[in-house]
């Protein structure tokens, strides 16, 4: 699959007793793959790129943003469906001073988030159970490098009747900003 849109326009903004407009525009394309094999095991991938460029009385903004992901999960004799993929986000910006009054420091800097994972799920008791043990991992400029790993249990009692448990170590974390 492969599609793109491109768009343009203006939006108003009132500040105190002035009203201006701003203009915008851009474009994105993002093209998926899925391919699903014999034994069951499949790929999927997907990229992304969207460009926006903002331009005011005051200041502009142009950012490009980068996406690819991909997953592949496969099975591992007839007991282990593993699952591991990446995701790479990549969003570089530059600010565009058009007057003294305002100043955006720094006026270019990149966000990016990268992000890997790894799973087992085991199946046992005739598939009435299972257990998935995983990890992700992620790095990104606000934060930096995180592991967070889970364990799920989960048994089908009957086919109206589930129980489940899970232990998972969540990273949240808010910005920090300083000024100059």
């Amino acid at each position: 699959m492969l599609e793109g849109d491109v768009y343009g326009g203006t939006s108003p903004t009132e500040t105190g007793s002035a009203s201006f407009e701003n203009s915008v525009s851009g474009g994105d394309i993002i093209g998926r793959w899925r391919h699903t094999f014999e034994n069951g095991s499949d790929i999927y991938v997907e990229g992304y790129f969207d460009r926006t460029v903002r331009s005011g009385v005051l200041f502009g903004e142009t950012r490009n943003t980068f996406d690819l992901d991909f997953l592949h999960r496969l099975k591992i004799a007839e007991r282990h469906d593993i699952s591991y993929g990446f995701g790479l986000h990549w969003s570089p910006n530059r600010w565009i001073q058009h007057t003294p009054l305002v100043n955006v420091t720094p006026n270019t800097e990149t966000d990016y988030t990268n992000t890997g994972f790894v799973q087992d799920e085991i199946h046992f008791l005739d598939n009435k159970a299972s257990l998935t043990a995983g990890a992700k991992f992620e790095d990104n400029n606000f934060g930096g490098f995180d592991v967070q790993p889970t364990l799920r249990a989960l048994w089908n009692a009957n086919p109206h009747q589930s129980f489940w448990a899970a232990v998972t170590r969540g990273v949240t974390r808010s910005e920090e900003h300083t000024s100059e």
